[in-house]
């Protein structure tokens, strides 16, 4: 080979190591833009650059979660504020209307009421262990004392007072009776106990106080015992004593201490205390049987 053949074959060698060094700085700037090379050939940008773009580290709270290593455990999610909701879930029932109030759902006279009609149920009956308390009334109507009526072998009567305090009951009114007082009444005619009103209303009214009775659920069936004044100078205290020569009166339920014992009306001071007061609660119960609407 001569020498200018030998140089020649030298400088085409360092054109082609020359030209491979041009193609591989110019697919740098090509890759780095998401441009393919591939057999010489070009393809189109598969994703958009911000997608390939590493994410850039936080130096908040958050960065230490990103910067973690991906075998590292992650701390349990906390459940929201608003899924604690699932745990107040509405149920359904079958109800058309409110039911009934019970005897818990009453008011400041229900356990007055409640307890009128225990006390009611458990002298009902006649026995020694009752006999001294058994009847409601006192042995000396009008005196200072606390000793009761003897009741002996007689059928056993509530009475309930309708006058509101000092003044006569209204029939006609529009009123409403304690649902408690219902039921317990309805409890005390199961138990043969008889039921008897009283009211110093006189005789011409007994039509309409009964139809109040029967309005209110107090007297549904109108086969309770009503006690209206027959003159004008006829106590309630002498239809008390009259009551008591056929029946034991084993509770009273009235609105004032009066309703029990007119000694109370003979008082300088309403409301001074007197022995007898030992017997409210114990046969005497105090508590509104019916009031006005409104």
């Amino acid at each position: 080979m001569s020498s200018r053949r030998a140089l020649s074959g030298v400088a085409l060698a360092g054109a082609a190591l020359a030209l491979q060094g041009c193609v591989v700085a110019a697919a740098a700037p090509l890759a780095a833009a998401g441009v393919a090379i591939a057999k010489g050939k070009r393809e189109t940008p598969r994703t958009p650059l911000a997608a390939t773009t590493p994410p850039v580290v936080q130096t908040t709270s958050r960065s230490s979660e990103l910067a973690s290593p991906p075998f590292a455990p992650s701390a349990p999610a906390q459940p929201a504020q608003a899924a604690t909701a699932s745990d107040r879930a509405i149920v359904l029932t079958g109800l058309t209307a409110m039911p009934a109030p019970t005897a818990r759902d009453i008011g400041a006279s229900d356990g007055a009421i409640l307890s009128f009609a225990r006390h009611a149920l458990d002298r009902a009956e006649a026995s020694p262990a009752n006999a001294a308390t058994r009847s409601a009334l006192l042995a000396s109507p009008g005196a200072l004392e606390t000793d009761r009526a003897a009741c002996r072998e007689r059928p056993a009567m509530v009475l309930i007072d309708l006058d509101p305090g000092r003044d006569a009951f209204d029939p006609l009114a529009a009123s409403q009776a304690d649902p408690a007082l219902v039921e317990a009444l309805a409890t005390l005619r199961d138990r043969d106990v008889m039921i008897a009103w009283q009211t110093r209303l006189g005789e011409n009214f007994a039509d309409v106080v009964r139809s109040a009775l029967a309005r209110t659920g107090l007297d549904p069936t109108g086969e309770d015992r009503l006690e209206v004044l027959g003159s004008l100078d006829e106590r309630k205290q002498t239809r008390r004593d009259a009551l008591a020569k056929t029946h034991c009166i084993v509770a009273i339920l009235g609105d004032e201490r009066a309703d029990f014992d007119e000694l109370y009306l003979y008082l300088k001071d309403r409301d001074a205390v007197v022995p007898p007061d030992a017997i409210i609660g114990n046969g005497w119960f105090l508590a509104s049987p019916i009031t006005n609407e409104g």
